[in-house]
Order: structure tokens, then C-alpha cells, then sequence
């Protein structure tokens, strides 16, 4: 009898353990989101649960060495989880103090069969998305590896819209699950059919290729890891493979999991390190003023950009292309400032206004005459910083280049910004603040081709989860700005629209493009440019929905901004000031489209007013279509 009764005992103790080999289920520290973990027939898989609705089915993970047989039959060897919290403070962000807290999973997986080579997979499951990345251990057969391909799935489910990155042009989407090409970039957006969002990206990307993703033609709702050769030295982590999460995509831009996945900041005195705005002399580049004076890239141009920085609360003045000689001229020495343009003087004249200067500089030149010394040649001068453009190569060449520009400019203390093209932003700001921003899309008016009102509206749902923007917003001459040397394209928009542009998106420097004197022929919209601060304290989406319109509060101190954009139609949003303490005044300043502007036929018209507000009042802001709306709100008692 007894061994009758022990029989059936022991099966189910062989069952339970078997389960716990093969199956692990990991929840976020809110209980809402769960990752599940198994191997199946040899292999690990994957899949994403938020509140029983599978927003991932279940999907494949692992690597490819080149010139070795794809990792299989693995059984688990280890397995540790973990909680961690943590609170910290940037220099700079969406927010003063981020919480980082998560539940993890770490899994060891060895081969059956020689030569048992062993994969570690860390997972991380966070309340507003999950993460995880590879380690490749020292192992026998040398001290590197070219990691060929990486086996990522995001298996999504059969019906649902979505959205992508698509470089310097309008962004893909809204599309069927059926209408996604060959090859798509991240961040990729997915909005099932109960209407909750996801977002493919790649955090603490570093050693290796940045991925994109890859459709293939025998799955139709699958998307792949495209990964580009790289070899590293083992024992090596790959970047973080990110599904940021939200029950609409308003949280998908509050959230702070893309810094949480990069490490600390890498640099002890960040002293020099200063968020702010910029004007910008490209642009101007051609404009004639009323008395007859052209813009030109010359000493005279910027000493003019300078003084009317100094004079309205603008703490940068951008030198882009040219002032070496022709950009892309193999013979322009970028430690070497052109006949008529005398540098030393010029940023001995800023410092003079207290006015920092950034140079540009891109691969031609520091390839050609050496980047370190370029870039302590600037150091010496007076610089603040630089603007990287057009940077060359891919893969892992071009992740591995940035990797040097970035360490270089910490070690000569100069702040820095990508534009043209650059790797993608991953989070890593946190551990490199100096890097305040990205052109990762189509800066407005770039390349002679403009920014409409459906782009605007849709970058900081798409473009900005990755990281912070350089998009060039905050244009006033939208009428005659073509007769410039450097436009193309009439700029589709509104003055307001234009100033709600560059107060909205989370950067940390604001460039702003147009010429002194268009920016004083409108004095009481450039009240607001002066108003403007430095760096902020809290960053909340109001409302919004992707393509349509969107409304951001952000607060700085005891002070806020509000600003909202729309598509092509004309809107009107109820704004309740509910985000403002309770018990305070404020005087609110209002930088509004007029009754008949639009965006492409009465682009300069607007209007400003003010009156006092407290927390509980509401707001009724009209958009004109194309157009915009902004709020600065001033505590006085």
C-alpha cells in the first residue's frame, strides 16, 4: 500500500521540478506585467502578459556565432532572481528624481551536447515595460567572438496598427500588421486591438551594431532582430532588448525605463555641463535685413547672433558648417578657422557676453587631421561643446566611432550633439550627459525639406522614446524664409505651433533657427523664447492622442509650461490646471494662434494675452490647423 501511494508522489515531484527547468514567470513590482520564460525542444522563448492580454506571443531569444552552429539544446544550469529600487537624480531629464525599481531574472543555459557552450539571458520586468540583454561568458576557443546574428522574436499578435522610425523622413504608420516592410527601425509601435501600445527599442547600446527589425516572408505577425556583424572581447553583454509598455501611448513618453537600463553617470564633475538654448547661424545663412546687411558665414554674422543672445536670456550660439573652409573639402582643417573668420576672437567676444559657443565638426575633418586634436583645438579656443554632422560608416565601425566622439568630448569638457544620420539614442545620456541631444528624424527644415503639422504631432510618441531630440524648432519668418541660402521648403506652421514645437520636445538644448531680427520684429512672442527655461523638473503628458495632437506640462521650480500642438485640424482642448499645488497664483502668459491662423496660408499671425490662474481652472486652448499653443505659468503668491 505504501508503495502504491509513494509511485504517483514521485511522478508529480519529477513533473513540478521539470516545470520549473523549462517555465519561469517573473511579474513587475506593480503585479501587472509578467514575463514567461521557458525552453522548449532545446531553445528559449519568451512571452509578454499585461493583465491576462498577451501583448507578446511567445518568441524566440539567442545568438549566432559566425562560424558556429546557432546555439541549441540548452537545459538551465542556473537561475537567481532579483529585486532592485533605487532612486536617482540626473544632472538633467523629464524629471528631478527617477525611480528605478524592477524585478529580474537571471538564466544560465548550457548545451547537452560539446562544446557546451553557455548563454546567460538577465531579464528585467519593470511596471511600465521588460528589458533584457546577453552575456557571453569567457569560454573556451579564444577571447573573442563575431556575434553573427541575433535571434530576438517579437511575435505580436494577428491584428493590431502600427507606427516606425523611418530616419530623416516622415515616419511609417498608422499600418496593418500586414502592410509592414521587409525592414523596419526602432522605436517600432504597436497598438493592439484593446488599445494598449508597445515599443520596440534598444537601451545602453555601446559595444556592438544597433539593430533594426526584419519581417520575415514565413511569418506574418513576426518581426526579427536585424543585427550587423560585431565581434567583441568575452566576456561580453550585448545592449538591452526594450518593450516599453503602456495602457495608451501617453505613457509610453512619461516613462524613464530607457535611462534605468543605462549606468550611472560615467563623469565625476559635471560642472560643465550645462542644458539651455542656442541660436543657430545656418539658417540665417542668406538673410537680408531691412537695412541692407546679409547674414553670411563671417566673424560679423555671429558677433550679431551673439549680441542678441546675450540680450534675451539665450545661453549658446551654434557656428555650424563652413566656417573651416567647404564641409565636405578633404583640404578644410577644422583647427584652422577660415581667412575671414577669426574664431579666437570670436568666442573671446562671447565669453565677454557670457554667451557659450558650439562648433560644428564632422567625419571628414576629424578623420583627416585627427579628432583629438581637433577637438582639444577647440578646447583651447573657448568652446562649450560641438555639433557632430554626418557621420559616416555603419554597424558597429560607426557604434564604436561614437563611442570615441563621446569620450573625447568628456575628456576636453565639450558638450555635444549629433545631427545627420547618427546611432540611434538608447538611454545613454544618463551615464554621458554632455550628450544633450540627437537629430534622430527630420529636423525642421533640414536637407531643404520641412516638417508638416502630422509629423510634429507624432515625433514625441515615436522618435522621442528613444531619447532626447534636436529638431531645429522655433521658427518666426514663415512667410519669406525660402530666399535663404539653406531653405528649400516653406515651413508648414504657425508661430505658436512653431514655439510649442520647441518648448514640448525633451531636449537639452533648444536650437533655435531663425534670424535676431525676425525673433525682435514679433517682441511678445520672443517673451516666451526668454521665458523658457534651462532644464526642468517634471515632464506630464496631458493629453494626447499619436498623429492627432498632443498637450505636455513641464515644470521647472515652482514655475510651468504648457504646450500643445495639433495636426492639420483645427482644435480646440479643455486644459484643467490640476497639475498646479493647490493654495497658489499664478500669472499665466499666453502665446496663442490667432482666430484665422493656418498653416499654410496665415502662418504669422497669433496673439498674447495673460491673466491669473490656480490649480482647478481650466483652460480652453484653441489651435488653428497646423497650428499650436503655449502656456507660461509664473507662481506669484
Amino acid at each position: 500500500m505504501i508503495r502504491v501511494l509513494l509511485f504517483p508522489i514521485l511522478l508529480f515531484f519529477q513533473h513540478t521540478c521539470l516545470i520549473a527547468q523549462t517555465l519561469t514567470a517573473v511579474k513587475s513590482p506593480d503585479g501587472n506585467n509578467k514575463l514567461e520564460f521557458k525552453i522548449e525542444k532545446g531553445l528559449p522563448f519568451y512571452r509578454i502578459i499585461k493583465e491576462k492580454d498577451e501583448l507578446l506571443n511567445w518568441s524566440e531569444l539567442g545568438l549566432k556565432l559566425k562560424d558556429q552552429e546557432a546555439y541549441g539544446s540548452f537545459e538551465i544550469i542556473n537561475t537567481v532572481k532579483e529585486s532592485h529600487t533605487d532612486v536617482w537624480e540626473p544632472l538633467w531629464e523629464k524629471a528631478t528624481s527617477i525611480r528605478n525599481e524592477y524585478n529580474g531574472l537571471k538564466t544560465t543555459l548550457r548545451e547537452k551536447q560539446a562544446p557546451n557552450r553557455e548563454l546567460t539571458i538577465i531579464f528585467r520586468v519593470y511596471d511600465d515595460g521588460v528589458a533584457w540583454r546577453y552575456e557571453l561568458p569567457l569560454q573556451s576557443g579564444g577571447g573573442s567572438v563575431v556575434v553573427e546574428r541575433d535571434l530576438s522574436a517579437f511575435n505580436l499578435p494577428a491584428t493590431g496598427t502600427w507606427w516606425a522610425f523611418n530616419g530623416e523622413r516622415k515616419n511609417l504608420g498608422p499600418a496593418k500588421i500586414s502592410e509592414i516592410p521587409d525592414t523596419v527601425q526602432t522605436p517600432f509601435l504597436f497598438k493592439n486591438t484593446k488599445g494598449r501600445f508597445i515599443a520596440i527599442l534598444e537601451a545602453a547600446i555601446k559595444d556592438m551594431a544597433y539593430f533594426n527589425l526584419h519581417k520575415p516572408a514565413d511569418k506574418a505577425n513576426q518581426l526579427s532582430c536585424l543585427l550587423p556583424e560585431s565581434k567583441v572581447k568575452l566576456p561580453a553583454n550585448t545592449s538591452w532588448r526594450v518593450i516599453m509598455m503602456g495602457d495608451n501611448e501617453r505613457q509610453l513618453i512619461e516613462s524613464n525605463l530607457m535611462v534605468n537600463l543605462n549606468p550611472p553617470a560615467a563623469i565625476k564633475d559635471v560642472s560643465w555641463i550645462k542644458p539651455g538654448k542656442s541660436t543657430w547661424n545656418w539658417r540665417g545663412w542668406g538673410y537680408k535685413t531691412a537695412a541692407g546687411y546679409e547674414y553670411k558665414i563671417d566673424t560679423e554674422s555671429q558677433k550679431r547672433f551673439i549680441d542678441f543672445a546675450a540680450a534675451n536670456n539665450i545661453q549658446y550660439h551654434l557656428i555650424d558648417a563652413n566656417w573651416y573652409g567647404p564641409e565636405f573639402d578633404k583640404f578644410s582643417d577644422p583647427s584652422v578657422a577660415k581667412a575671414d573668420f577669426n574664431m579666437p576672437g570670436i568666442l573671446a567676444y562671447a565669453k565677454k557676453r557670457n554667451v557659450g559657443v558650439f562648433l560644428y565638426l564632422n567625419d571628414v575633418g576629424a578623420k583627416k587631421y585627427g579628432l583629438e586634436r581637433v577637438l582639444k583645438q577647440f578646447h583651447d579656443w573657448g568652446a562649450v561643446g560641438i555639433k557632430y554632422g554626418f557621420m559616416k560608416g555603419q554597424g558597429q565601425e560607426k557604434v564604436l566611432f561614437t563611442s570615441k566622439v563621446i569620450e573625447l568630448c568628456a575628456k576636453y569638457k565639450l558638450m555635444l550633439f549629433f545631427h545627420d544620420d547618427p546611432v540611434p539614442p538608447s538611454g545613454d545620456h544618463r551615464t554621458w550627459p554632455h550628450v544633450l541631444a540627437r537629430e534622430y528624424g527630420h529636423a525642421q527644415a533640414d536637407g531643404k525639406f520641412s516638417v508638416y503639422p502630422e509629423s510634429s504631432v507624432n515625433q514625441p510618441f515615436i522618435n522621442m522614446l528613444a531619447g532626447p531630440l534636436d529638431m531645429n524648432f522655433g521658427w518666426f519668418d514663415l512667410n519669406e524664409a525660402t530666399n535663404r541660402t539653406k531653405i528649400g521648403e516653406a515651413v508648414p506652421g504657425t508661430v505658436a505651433g512653431e514655439l510649442a514645437r520647441a518648448a514640448g520636445i525633451f531636449s537639452g538644448i533648444v536650437c533655435l533657427p531663425d534670424v535676431p531680427e525676425e525673433y525682435l520684429a514679433k517682441p511678445d512672442m520672443l517673451d516666451f523664447i526668454r521665458r523658457l527655461p534651462l532644464s526642468f523638473n517634471e515632464y506630464k503628458v496631458l493629453s494626447g492622442e499619436i498623429d492627432q495632437y498632443i498637450s505636455v506640462a513641464r515644470r521647472s521650480g515652482n514655475n510651468w509650461i504648457v504646450a500643445s500642438l495639433t495636426n492639420q485640424k483645427e482644435r480646440s482642448l479643455n486644459i484643467k490646471l490640476d497639475f498646479l499645488p493647490k493654495g497658489k497664483i499664478y500669472m499665466a502668459y499666453f502665446y496663442e494662434d490667432a482666430a484665422d491662423s493656418h498653416f499654410l496660408n496665415n502662418k504669422e499671425a497669433y496673439k498674447t494675452s495673460k491673466r491669473k490662474v490656480k490649480s482647478g481652472d481650466s483652460i480652453l486652448a484653441y489651435m488653428a490647423p497646423g497650428g499650436g499653443h503655449c502656456i507660461y505659468l509664473e507662481m506669484i503668491k
